[in-house]
């Protein structure tokens, strides 16, 4: 496979999730942590040799309970300058209601995690000048890491096969166009000179409305006390 340069480097930003992604979460409880110090290292190298690559590494939990994650692996401490997480900063961004929905669910689990942080910082890029088609998003949750990001951020995102998920329950199933990949350097190498198909999402956009109907449907019956 062909060396990474300045001059075939599709993708200069690629964020990445955390958990389930690159170490064990609740879709995948053991990971081969050889293969994921192996892109790491990678990736590291790339950044020192190409300036104008970046990547970040994502997670909706609060900043101390990630950092309690982290400590779990001590691997990640060379890239803990590229870990993003929930601050009070963005806690404090939030509309009032958000706020006030955010602080409840963390009171009921500490381990709560915002999702749509990951838009928020991709969105933060794009506003800085950064490209959307420079941009990919690697997750495994066909919602929140797909969904969310074509319509939030508008960017290409590509799923982890072995743990997919749907709001953080196993899914059994791949949607037709989304792209998905191993975790492996090799396909993580891919992505970056964009070798990989290009998404097609008109079978995830009716994955998403068919979702939709059939609990906006189950809402409306339960409102009626019609059981379901």
């Amino acid at each position: 496979m062909k060396e990474i340069n300045k001059k075939n480097l599709k993708k200069t930003h690629l964020f990445i999730g955390l958990e389930d992604v690159l170490i064990p979460g609740n879709a995948e409880k053991e990971i081969n942590l050889s293969e994921v110090k192996k892109i790491i290292r990678n990736l590291i190298q790339l950044n020192e040799k190409v300036p104008e690559f970046d990547f970040f590494i994502l997670t909706g939990l609060r900043e101390k309970e990630a950092l309690k994650r982290i400590r779990n692996f001590p691997f990640l401490n060379e890239v803990k300058d590229k870990i993003m997480s929930v601050t009070e900063g963005y806690i404090d961004s939030k509309e009032p209601q958000d706020k006030e929905f955010y602080l409840k669910r963390l009171n009921e689990n500490h381990e709560f995690k915002d999702e749509y942080f990951k838009q928020t910082v991709i969105q933060g890029f794009i506003g800085k000048g950064v490209g959307r088609e420079k941009i990919e998003l690697i997750g495994h949750d066909v919602w929140t890491d797909g969904f969310y990001t074509t319509k939030f951020s508008n960017v290409d995102f590509a799923l982890i096969k072995s743990s997919l998920t749907h709001l953080d329950n196993p899914l059994n199933q791949e949607i037709p166009g989304v792209v998905y990949i191993e975790r492996t350097w090799k396909d993580f190498k891919k992505i970056l000179l964009g070798e990989l198909k290009k998404p097609s999402l008109e079978e995830l956009d009716k994955y998403v409305l068919n979702y939709f109907r059939k609990h906006l449907i189950a809402d409306e019956l339960n409102k009626l006390k019609i059981g379901v």
